[in-house]
């Protein structure tokens, strides 16, 4: 029996088929079968799924936010030259990185001050803990 933690990025995290996840878990208390239907199809993620990956990061891996996310400029008319322009110039200074509207940005902001606010969540601006490590656990059942 063994444990082992390591920091992984999320995309390395759900790509891993050597493992099985709480949720894959989940989806094997139903059947085998609804697990291996979850690893056959790549999905898009939808923008709930988007927004909570967007909370997420806010308020467990702040500093990655930059990198991450650009906010969405207001009033660019990608239909005239200038906004044409100015939307090819944003995309590639900003390449790699999920566009999110100021709303959303701001939403998350807010989600995440309110779940800091809590005093075990406090603990972790104080960086008491490694949020997002995951642990490989190996038993062998023989």
């Amino acid at each position: 029996m063994s444990a082992q933690i390591v920091k992984m990025t999320n995309e390395e995290y759900h790509a891993d088929r050597t493992a099985i996840s709480s949720s894959g878990l989940k989806l094997l208390a139903k059947s085998p079968k609804h697990l291996f239907c979850s690893r056959q199809e790549k999905k898009e993620p939808t923008d709930s799924m988007k927004f909570g990956t967007l909370v997420h990061t806010v308020t467990l891996e702040p500093a990655l936010v930059d990198s991450m996310y650009c906010v969405m400029p207001e009033g660019v008319d990608k239909r005239t030259k200038e906004g044409k322009a100015f939307w090819s110039e944003f995309q590639e200074k900003n390449a790699g990185k999920e566009v999110v509207k100021e709303d959303d940005m701001q939403a998350a902001m807010l989600i995440a001050e309110a779940i800091l606010e809590h005093p075990s969540a406090a603990l972790i601006r104080l960086g008491v803990g490694k949020p997002e490590r995951t642990i490989f656990w190996d038993e062998d059942l023989g």
